[in-house]
């Protein structure tokens, strides 16, 4: 029996003032050569700033802050065989912790204010309300103002990308529309494509490069997800761009994939029951695709209806709905899906159903990833 001690991970003491352990691992994390002294006035004085300029309690939300920044997962490489894999581990509480404060020190450090009362102040304020301390929160792309603390005072700004996690949208990137295009020619000579998924187009810009690059590569399958409403509800494309999208892109579509709210905004009317869901597949086909599939996930039934339409055939795929809140991205995966089957010449029902089925199995084996709409397990088939 070893005779060494088993050593007891040492935790710091309470703060005299606000009585808080996180406040004493940041005073901790802050300190350097010594000088606690001066690291402990840092941090009370980014709390009276803060509580000034709130007029709300400065521990609430700096645990609140802490709270979104915290990751719940990490990947490590674990050796299997002669090859390295990255496995996704659960990061335990007080590691969670001390990174979550190793990431607010460095973010406020490279900011251009003058002392760090004023810096984590910033930083502090801006991850109170999002679990991402890089972006700005907006509610869609209209921009919704977020207020932050620079140089002392109250500024108003916003950002313009694109971000999203499982309970929101954070921001929306504009700015690379010929790089799209670029990326979609420049890879479609070097491999050539059977099939093409075309996901979320934001602006009127974006989807123009991406015809333009259709016109070159000349690819026939291509099955457009016409995303335009986050799980959550927040609205991802503007009007300009939904009529452009219906009038340029839908002829290109081999296959479009719309759930009943796109379907709805497609062609203007509202959808009540499945009757209406086939008279909208109809109008959709009139823009130019061969096949339409209404998603209908977003009903209250306690059964799911796919409804695939052409101009000929009319097939209802029907599954049991299963109660989870973790449905974050199967519209895009279910696109994917069918894209991938229909390049292997699956014919088109046979890629739904096979598709369908995937995408029932992935959400039946989600995660639990996340506080929102967590994803689902995109490796349903392997388990």
């Amino acid at each position: 029996m070893s005779r060494r001690k088993i050593l007891k991970k040492r935790y710091p003491i309470k703060d005299s003032k606000y009585n808080s352990f996180l406040v004493s691992l940041l005073i901790a994390r802050i300190l350097k050569k010594g000088k606690k002294q001066l690291s402990n006035s840092i941090v009370l004085k980014t709390f009276t700033i803060i509580k000034e300029k709130t007029k709300k309690d400065p521990i609430k939300l700096f645990e609140k802050a802490i709270k979104n920044i915290t990751p719940l997962v990490e990947v490590k490489g674990k050796r299997i065989g002669g090859s390295t894999y990255q496995v996704p581990l659960e990061v335990n509480q007080y590691r969670g912790t001390m990174l979550a404060l190793r990431w607010l020190i460095k973010a406020a450090q490279v900011r251009s204010v003058r002392t760090l009362s004023l810096k984590l102040s910033n930083e502090i304020y801006l991850n109170k309300d999002k679990p991402d301390n890089n972006t700005i929160k907006i509610d869609n792309l209209n921009n919704k103002y977020c207020k932050i603390i620079e140089n002392d005072k109250w500024v108003t700004t916003t950002k313009r990308f694109y971000k999203e996690y499982t309970d929101n949208i954070v921001s929306v990137n504009t700015n690379l529309v010929q790089e799209i295009a670029n990326q979609i020619i420049f890879t479609s000579k070097d491999i050539k494509p059977d099939a093409i998924k075309i996901g979320m187009l934001h602006s009127t810009k974006v989807i123009e490069s991406v015809v333009r690059s259709l016109d070159n590569i000349k690819v026939k399958k291509i099955v457009l997800d016409p995303v335009m409403v986050a799980k959550g509800g927040h609205r991802l494309i503007s009007n300009s761009s939904i009529k452009y999208l219906r009038k340029k892109l839908l002829p290109y579509a081999l296959l479009v994939t719309p759930n009943i709210p796109e379907a709805e905004t497609l062609i203007q009317k509202k959808i009540k029951n499945i009757e209406d869901v086939i008279k909208a597949g109809k109008e959709i086909l009139k823009f130019g695709p061969k096949f339409v599939l209404i998603k209908g996930g977003h009903t209250n039934k306690s059964f799911i209806e796919d409804v695939l339409i052409s101009k000929n055939n009319i097939k209802i795929f029907k599954n049991k709905k299963i109660k989870t809140k973790n449905t974050h991205g199967t519209g895009c995966t279910l696109s994917s899906a069918i894209a991938s089957f229909i390049s292997k010449n699956y014919n088109m029902n046979e890629s739904c159903r096979r598709s369908i089925q995937y995408v029932h199995k992935a959400i039946l084996l989600n995660p639990k990833f996340g506080r929102g709409h967590g994803p689902i397990n995109h490796m349903a088939l392997l388990n």
